[in-house]
Order: C-alpha cells, then sequence, then structure tokens
C-alpha cells in the first residue's frame, strides 16, 4: 500500500504486525498503513467501510473518540481481511458504534483469520433482523474467525427468526471466533442473550442482565469445540438456563462464577454434549446451581456453591471482597486460582443512588492473565 492517505506505524509497530501475522497465519503485509476515521467524516476516510475496502492485510484501523453511526458505519463488512479495527485512544467507553436499533456493527462471512481482530470498542443498539436467521444482534461471525478484544456491548437484540428462533442477541459464531476481556449487559435473543453458536475462547468476559426466551441467559453454545474461563455471569435471565445452555459440543468451564440468575437453572447441558468443569462457584441462581444434569460436579474438582461476596453489584462493581471464597487459593477451593473475571478489589462506596446507564458505565473487569 502507498502512504499517501495513512501515516506509517512506528517500526516497533511494524515488527509485531509482522510477528503477529505469522502466528495468526494471515497473508503478510509487513508495510501496514495506520488509518484513522472520525465520527464526523473527517479523518483518512468518511466512513468505517471505506477504510476497510481500502486495507490490504495487516492494516490498522483506528477510531476516533464518538459515535459511528449510519450508512458506512453499520452492516460492516471485513471483506475476508486480517486487520484491525480498535478505539484510537484504547478506551471503547468512548468510541461507540451505534446500530440505530435495525443495524449489525458487523456481518462477517467471507473466512476472516483469526488475526481479524476488532478492540475496545462499544456496541449498542444493534440489531439483527434478517426474516430468518436472525443470529447476532451486533456481530455475526458465520464463517468467520475474528478475535474480539476488551469490547462492550450493551442493549443489542436477535429478534425471533422462522427457524428455531434468534442466537446471540450481541454475537453469534458459526467457528473460531474468540472473546476476551469483553462486557455484556442488556443483551438478548432467543437463546444465549449475549452469545450464541461456537466460540474457540471465551475468557476474562462480565454479563449482566442478558436475557433469553430459551436457553442460555448469557451464554448459548452450540456445535463448540473450546473453553470458558474467568467469566462473571450474574443476574442473568432463560426458562431453560439463566447462565449457559450447552447443545452437541464439547466445552470446558473453568475459574467462572454463575450466579443469581432468574428463571432456569445455572447451566444446561443436553445429553449430547461433554463438560468438563472445574473451579466454578455457581450460586443464588433460582432454578438450581448444580442441578441435573452436572450434580456430579458438585464440591468435586474445587466446585463450590457459595456466596460470591462481590464488592457492590448494583453499582456495576463485581470485583471480590477480601474473604470471598472465589478469591485465589482459598478455602473450599484452595487449589484453585481466581474465579471469575474481576480480582479481589472494592470500589469505593457510592455516595449517591446510581442510575442504569451509571452502572453500565462502571463495568471494569480486570486484564486477562
Amino acid at each position: 500500500m502507498t502512504w499517501s492517505r495513512c501515516s506509517a506505524p512506528p517500526a516497533v509497530t511494524l515488527i509485531l504486525i509482522a510477528l503477529f501475522g505469522i502466528a495468526g497465519g494471515m497473508p503478510q503485509n509487513v508495510w501496514a498503513d495506520l488509518c484513522l476515521v472520525c465520527p464526523d467524516g473527517s479523518g483518512d476516510f468518511p466512513t468505517i467501510q471505506a477504510a476497510i475496502d481500502a486495507a490490504s492485510h495487516g492494516d490498522i484501523i483506528e477510531l476516533n473518540s464518538g459515535t459511528f453511526t449510519g450508512p458506512g458505519n453499520w452492516d460492516l463488512d471485513y471483506l475476508g481481511k486480517a486487520i484491525t479495527i480498535r478505539s484510537a485512544g484504547g478506551h471503547a467507553e468512548t468510541c461507540i458504534i451505534d446500530g440505530g436499533g435495525r443495524h449489525r456493527g458487523f456481518y462477517l462471512h467471507s473466512g476472516e483469520f483469526p488475526s481479524t481482530v476488532l478492540q475496545e470498542v462499544t456496541l449498542t443498539n444493534c440489531c439483527a433482523d434478517d426474516w430468518i436467521w436472525n443470529h447476532g444482534g451486533a456481530i455475526r461471525c458465520e464463517p468467520a474467525a475474528l478475535t474480539i478484544l476488551r469490547c462492550i456491548f450493551i442493549d443489542n437484540r436477535a429478534i425471533d427468526g422462522w427457524d428455531w428462533g434468534s442466537s446471540g442477541g450481541a454475537v453469534y459464531s458459526f467457528g473460531l471466533a474468540t472473546v476476551i476481556g469483553c462486557r455484556f449487559y442488556g443483551n438478548s435473543a432467543t437463546h444465549g442473550g449475549a452469545l450464541g453458536g461456537a466460540f474457540n475462547k471465551i475468557q476474562g468476559c462480565t454479563f449482566y442482565d442478558n436475557r433469553a426466551d430459551g436457553c442460555g441467559g448469557a451464554i448459548y453454545v452450540r456445535d463448540m469445540e473450546g473453553v470458558i474461563e474467568n467469566c462473571t455471569l450474574a443476574f442473568n435471565s432463560g426458562p431453560c438456563a439463566s447462565g449457559i445452555g450447552i447443545e452437541t459440543s464439547t466445552v470446558t468451564i473453568e475459574r467462572s462464577i454463575v450466579a443469581f440468575g432468574s428463571g432456569g437453572k445455572a447451566l444446561d447441558v443436553d445429553t449430547g454434549s461433554i463438560l468438563h468443569c472445574h473451579c466454578c462457584d455457581f450460586y443464588g441462581n433460582e432454578g438450581g446451581d448444580w442441578a441435573w444434569p452436572i450434580g456430579s460436579f458438585y464440591l468435586s474438582q474445587g466446585n463450590i456453591s457459595e456466596h460470591p461476596l462481590f464488592c457492590n453489584p448494583l453499582a456495576g462493581d463485581f470485583g471480590l471482597q477480601e474473604t470471598s471464597v472465589c478469591a485465589p487459593f482459598v478455602a473450599p477451593n484452595a487449589a484453585c486460582d481466581l474465579l471469575g473475571a474481576w480480582g479481589v478489589n472494592c470500589l469505593p462506596a457510592p455516595v449517591q443512588t446510581s442510575t442504569w446507564g451509571g452502572i453500565k458505565a462502571r463495568f471494569r473487569p480486570v486484564p486477562v492473565r
């Protein structure tokens, strides 16, 4: 690519891009471009999609602070390119893609690479309404291997379709998507209020107040072979499983918390699935914690049912109190490291009543190690 529209990144960045590309198995473009897009249409390109259209493998598109919406800034397509789209300031809270209540943020369907990245961006008010396959309210990956890092998903939804219903109010993956350090709240779908489909890894994520009409208030996986680790699921709802629903999959769940779900039990697994579960705390779920068919996991392999002692969940603080059984290496799970996405570090007590928007703004997961 030429340097006429975008500024070249530092030499160290170019080296990292090259190395990451080799590790991720993507086509090489050592001379990567770094481009800036602004909500008002200024910058190197007028819209996000225009920047994607001009990009080559390895390029980085940075989004300035503000809200991106309208044609060219929703229903975005990576076009099979191994590129990174990220907030320029590194803060998802200030870089927002708004679907306007009728559009997805992204639809990937061209075999994107694991080194195709979305990083530190908020997606809100997105909606999947494709009449039939209404999966993935904010992002749909089919087939694609997107890596989603430290993003926020607020109030996205996937509307019931003509088939077996929608899946993934925030993200639907039919393949190898990886989700790390993200926050999901207020998302909804038929199955998997926040996440639905098949994922390679779900790690260090927080799920709060997501809703499903069917199974998996927070997460519903189908035909998946992967891992869910160091996640906090709290106050989600769904009649089949308020937390996680698993169908025809082989899944490992470890060092995670599923608490205070309404409607169904913490986790539901069909007879066609294989589950490995250790160092988890399922507690206070209306339909049961270690209910059939996962009762045999209770009090073995570090699995417990104890109050997690969140710092202040009503104020959006899911950190752990010092006396929490989910803290690293304490009884009754002394062999287990930290459970959940948040560390032992309570924020100062709020001095006034929080609004719903204020609660959502306070979510801060600990860095994934």
